[in-house]
């Protein structure tokens, strides 16, 4: 990654934090399709600033060194969230501290839908995430046809 990139989503991270802190809440358009269909590609998505998060809630977060995702709280615990993208495979472990705050707008999932999007990360894993596979598989296939169509 070159340094105009990093410094580009500094930049709009920093954004992000003064709005959240200024006025509770900020607007940023989502780029990507890994929260298909709850999120389309090029969609104007509000943040707003929460005491609370719950397994479910799609959350804006800090993640590493790629910047700002917004993916679906899983599981958690007292220390971290972990998050996945409904379109998505991997599994991310959010501290706490690294969550900015909530998505609002978006239609409620089901535990069903929780309990079959880890299944998929846990698939995914043990196929050492070999894409080709994992679609052809029954569980990933259910999964499309319940959740991401």
């Amino acid at each position: 990654m070159d340094i105009e990139k990093i410094n580009k989503k500094k930049a709009s991270l920093s954004i992000v934090k003064y709005m959240l802190k200024q006025k509770g809440e900020a607007s940023i358009i989502a780029y990507g399709d890994s929260m298909y269909p709850a999120i389309l590609n090029n969609t104007m998505i509000k943040i707003m600033k929460q005491e609370y998060y719950a397994i479910g809630d799609v959350i804006a977060f800090y993640y590493e060194n790629e910047g700002l995702l917004v993916h679906r709280i899983l599981k958690k615990n007292e220390y971290v969230y972990y998050c996945k993208g409904d379109n998505s495979y991997r599994l991310e472990i959010v501290y706490k501290d690294n969550a900015l705050g909530k998505i609002i707008n978006l239609p409620n999932v089901n535990d069903e839908f929780i309990v079959m999007s880890l299944k998929i990360n846990l698939l995914a894993h043990k196929l050492h995430y070999d894409l080709e596979k994992l679609k052809k598989d029954s569980l990933y296939i259910e999964y499309k046809t319940k959740y991401l169509t």
